[in-house]
């Protein structure tokens, strides 16, 4: 009697028997380049927002640093400007002590010169004017006044500042205006209008740049002092 082997032949025919067992089958060529290619379009489109982030952080510092350094050019205009007064010589006359207080601030157009006299005088890009030191001695009868200078040089072509036979210069600042203008609530009180004029690198990064512009207003206080309080004893100098 001749052996038979059930198991396998009942094995084969259950498996052909299953209903809905289907074959497994892999990526198609067409598949698999199509999601290369996706993958690809997404690191280009990382890396190019990558890149955009990191070129606009390096334009934003260098922005930062230009910006400083115009608030570092006012905080000295600022410091300097608070104590600005005008010369005024002991061999002037009362009258002419008495116009330099009231009108301590000039436009250099109208400007006449005097050896007894010498107000605070603005130029389009140009300001000078003496400014009190307030470390002065108690020795001393009367204050020492500093004279100070900011003009833009022509040949540096940037904002300077001159004190005592030094300079200081402002290299980020290519640009200056200077005016005068009376305040509506205190027309009186001459206020100094100022707009410092700074060169951007262009965000575009082409190697253009752009010229931005910073305006604040400084008054003095020691001149103030004097026009509001016409009564006080004032020091001449």
């Amino acid at each position: 009697m001749p052996l038979v082997w059930r198991g396998a032949a009942n094995a084969d025919s259950g498996s052909r028997g299953r209903p809905g067992a289907r074959p497994h089958r892999g990526f198609t060529l067409v598949e698999a380049v199509i999601g290369m290619m996706l993958a690809a379009t997404l690191l280009a489109i990382c890396y190019r927002i990558f890149t955009h982030i990191n070129r606009q952080r390096a334009l934003g510092s260098v922005d930062l640093q230009e910006l400083q350094g115009a608030r570092f050019a006012i905080n000295h205009l600022r410091r300097d400007f608070r104590s600005a007064v005008p010369r005024i010589a002991r061999t002037a006359s009362l009258a002419q002590k008495e116009r330099a207080v009231r009108n301590p601030a000039v436009e250099a157009r109208s400007y006449n010169r005097s050896p007894d006299v010498v107000p605070i005088v603005v130029a389009e890009g140009e300001i000078h004017f003496f400014r009190q030191v307030f470390d002065t001695p108690e020795t001393t009868a009367s204050p020492i006044l500093e004279e100070v200078n900011y003009r833009i040089d022509p040949t540096r072509k940037c904002l300077v500042r001159t004190s005592a036979g030094k300079e200081q210069v402002f290299p980020t600042i290519r640009g200056a205006r200077f005016e005068l203008y009376g305040h509506p609530l205190a027309a009186e009180i001459p206020m100094l209008l100022v707009t410092l004029v700074i060169e951007a690198t262009n965000k575009e990064g082409a190697g253009t740049t752009e010229m931005l512009e910073m305006t604040t207003t400084i008054s003095s206080t020691v001149a103030a002092q004097n026009i509001n309080q016409p009564s006080w004893h004032r020091v001449y100098y």
